[in-house]
């Protein structure tokens, strides 16, 4: 698709690529004790201008704080890409770069801004899991994950089912009022989403279920159909989750981008078929344990198809569960798409990814999740518009 710029526009972005430019060399020259760059060598245009303390946006589209270089963590960790640098202006040589929000600064005393879901999470109770922590799952336990939603849709006439509705994604609860769940999973209208369960049909009577009609459903603007490219979407609630219901809480969203390693044991969870070929899902929410593959591995991995020619986006990201021998042993499968994947820490839970699509379940081919932390922006400008 061609894209349309006006000469200001190319003008600055020229200008942009100037200034990242120099921070990258800049950055690279930090550990001498002369810099040798002045400010008459430097080029922007002044109304793009941004100064220390003013707020900027990463090319990733998380919000920052203008900083300087020496005082980002982020940005002295190692040699960024160009293309992952932010200039926000000059101070004599030193870059003004733009800082992740929630990034330590090494000097002692400035203010670390942050952002809304952070402040929102600090008032989530914490998890009443009794452990840390779908293909070779197991079972989850009552309260286990209390934000798990399943999206109920009406039944096709006609078609045998064990009720008037079938289940066939999951959601996050992330707010009072608002499920995180997987934009292609909104092909068809959901009509309410289940909460506070682990078993779905039939609804036992020790395991009551709290039903809640879906208000509006919001897509991601950028969504693609085809790819799954920003398959990610949100769900406003008819009336809000009171907190009386015991078992049902928000999972807070994780807000750093590329700081999982591939050690790291993260959680999935669905409803969702737990062996390829089975058609019927589990009567009972599984559990299983993944960890992160590498970008590179990853697209080593998938083979051609329409949703891969142009290889991982920049929104998803890869997990698998294997053991010593590479060899897959848990995995996400069909009726698993929107649930979560998480990490715990210190029994609070954190939405790391949004089940998106795979190939054949328990393949050697990674499950692609959306990663929640590419769009904290826009998540944040719908469930907490206004603070």
């Amino acid at each position: 698709m061609e894209a349309m710029f006006d000469a200001d526009t190319l003008s600055f972005r020229r200008h942009q690529r100037v200034g990242n430019l120099l921070t990258l060399m800049v950055l690279a020259m930090m550990g001498c004790s002369v810099l040798c760059m002045t400010s008459d060598q430097i080029q922007l245009e002044p109304d793009d201008i941004m100064y220390e303390g003013d707020p900027c946006v990463m090319q990733n589209q998380t919000r920052g704080i203008c900083r300087p270089a020496n005082q980002c963590t982020w940005a002295m960790q190692k040699p960024w890409p160009i293309s992952e640098l932010v200039t926000c202006s000059f101070n004599m040589s030193l870059p003004i770069v733009c800082c992740p929000v929630g990034h330590d600064t090494r000097s002692v005393g400035l203010p670390v801004a942050k952002r809304i879901s952070e402040t929102q999470c600090e008032q989530y109770p914490n998890s009443t899991s009794l452990s840390d922590h779908i293909l070779n799952g197991v079972v989850a336990q009552f309260g286990e994950f209390p934000h798990m939603a399943a999206l109920a849709y009406d039944a096709p006439k006609g078609e045998e089912s064990d009720g008037p509705h079938l289940f066939l994604c999951a959601a996050n609860l992330i707010s009072p009022r608002f499920l995180l769940t997987a934009a292609h999973c909104l092909k068809d209208r959901p009509s309410f989403a289940r909460l506070g369960v682990i078993e779905l049909q039939p609804v036992r009577t020790v395991d009551p279920p709290l039903d809640i009609a879906i208000l509006n459903q919001t897509l991601h603007p950028d969504y693609n159909p085809i790819t799954y490219h920003n398959d990610i979407a949100l769900l406003e609630l008819a009336e809000p989750v009171t907190g009386d219901l015991p078992y049902v809480d928000p999972i807070c969203l994780y807000t750093s981008v590329d700081t999982l390693d591939t050690k790291q044991t993260l959680s999935v969870q669905g409803w969702g078929t737990q062996l390829p070929g089975d058609v019927e899902p589990a009567k009972r929410l599984m559990k299983a344990n993944v960890t992160i593959v590498s970008r590179e591995e990853c697209r080593s991995l998938l083979p051609p198809s329409r949703r891969t020619r142009n290889g991982l986006h920049q929104g998803q990201l890869c997990a698998l569960g294997r053991d010593e021998r590479k060899q897959t042993v848990t995995d996400t499968c069909k009726g698993d798409s929107g649930g979560p994947l998480e990490l715990v820490v210190d029994g609070r839970h954190y939405l790391v990814g949004i089940t998106s699509t795979g190939f054949n379940c328990g393949s050697p081919i990674p499950g692609i999740y959306t990663e929640v932390a590419r769009y904290l922006n826009w998540i944040e400008s719908i469930v907490w518009p206004s603070t």
